[in-house]
């Protein structure tokens, strides 16, 4: 008994020493400055709203088509090699972006950074779930210790609002862009320290054919997560798409310069507390109430156009949405082998993009033909088919698949 109380402190002290450089490396990759100036910067160089629309469904059409590949050269070759390729092409998109003087020329930076999201989607959930089989021979603390990685994520968000916010009032909006590279660089650096787990390499398939049926079976051919997949893809366009154009209702109701980092700051604490209150919101129950808390937030944002009721209700609905997302994300890992589970979590992320593309049109669309309190009904309809898919849906049971 007294050895088995020693060891499980050295355990989690091993796990926490071996996760540290990819800890470090999350929080200096999410530490952009540019991310909280973005729109006005978009907005000065000629965007109009429907721009905007176009450049977010650019990137996620980009971040479509790398998905699956993504995820597959994850698997077959390094994961952690995938987030160096991933830092890479935001280097890149920003340098690109920074010197952008018109539209056009700000959509090219738009498709890098839709090949960075599609090295990241899948990779950090599918090392840390891995990693959690390799130490402990089981994942049942996934959310504990994946929220560790999205605090970090929320602590590099919230440092970059504030210092874009500060930047761009006091210095200049293409500084931002600019300031925000030397961060990504450190981030690289810690990413290449990390020793990733290799328990995906166990029986996998020297074919490269073989494996990517294999990735799509895994999802496509049990019908037991349909209805997941459904609520999981749902909750997950609702957080998406209102983290990149909740900058848009501030811009309407005239916010000034200076309150864009803080509110960036603030919507950017919904990773970090949202995947920490994962732990706690575990039953199907709390999920929907989650999801209804989250749908009463929309509401309030489409009829009451004040700002600081905008705001409140914005991080809410931000806040439950991903921490929603993480506990059905945990759901799905569940049932996928470790050798496949970025390629598949990525053949998600890619569905999750298709529907990214025609949701963020129509939003533009209805923006700039209406006005963008009302394009957020959107939200609420892509909600709803979330709550009922939850409402009907049957446990996942844990499956086999992460011994296969």
């Amino acid at each position: 008994m007294s050895s088995t109380l020693i060891k499980a402190p050295l355990k989690r002290r091993s796990l926490f020493k071996r996760i540290l450089p990819l800890y470090i490396g999350n929080l200096l990759q999410w530490s952009v400055f540019w991310y909280a100036i973005e729109k006005l910067f978009m907005l000065k160089i000629g965007f109009s709203t429907e721009d905007v629309g176009l450049c977010i469904a650019i990137y996620a059409a980009t971040a479509l088509i790398m998905e699956i590949p993504s995820g597959i050269l994850a698997d077959r070759w390094s994961r952690k090699g995938t987030l160096v390729l991933g830092n890479i092409c935001l280097i890149i998109g920003t340098m690109i972006a920074a010197t952008s003087t018109s539209v056009n020329m700000y959509l090219i930076s738009s498709v890098f950074w839709g090949i960075y999201v599609a090295m990241n989607s899948g990779t950090f959930e599918a090392i840390i779930y891995d990693l959690l089989l390799e130490q402990d021979g089981n994942a049942n603390s996934y959310e504990k210790e994946y929220s560790k990685l999205d605090i970090a994520c929320s602590i590099g968000l919230v440092f970059g609002a504030f210092g874009g916010g500060i930047i761009g009032q006091y210095f200049g909006l293409q500084d931002a862009y600019w300031l925000s590279i030397p961060a990504v660089i450190l981030s690289t650096i810690f990413f290449l320290k990390f020793k990733e787990p290799n328990i995906h390499k166990i029986g996998q398939d020297k074919s490269l054919i073989l494996h990517i049926k294999a990735t799509f079976k895994s999802v496509f051919q049990k019908k037991q997560l349909i209805q997941l997949l459904i609520s999981l893809t749902s909750i997950s366009l609702v957080w998406l798409i209102m983290s990149d154009i909740h900058q848009l209702w501030l811009a309407a109701l005239m916010a000034p310069i200076i309150v864009y980092g803080p509110v960036q700051a603030l919507s950017s604490c919904a990773y970090g507390l949202g995947s920490f209150l994962s732990q706690f919101m575990k039953s199907k129950q709390r999920v929907l109430i989650g999801m209804f808390v989250a749908l009463t937030c929309l509401v309030v944002i489409i009829f009451i156009q004040n700002l600081w009721v905008n705001i409140i209700a914005e991080s809410i609905a931000l806040l439950i949405t991903y921490g929603i997302s993480v506990v059905l994300t945990h759901e799905l890992q569940n049932s996928l082998p470790s050798k496949v589970r970025a390629g598949s979590s990525s053949a998600i992320g890619a569905l999750k993009r298709l529907l990214t593309i025609p949701a963020v049109l129509l939003f533009g669309f209805v923006a700039n033909n209406s006005d963008v309190f009302k394009a957020g009904w959107l939200f609420v309809i892509i909600l709803v088919i979330a709550i009922i898919s939850r409402y009907l849906m049957n446990p996942v049971s844990k499956m086999e698949a992460q011994n296969e």
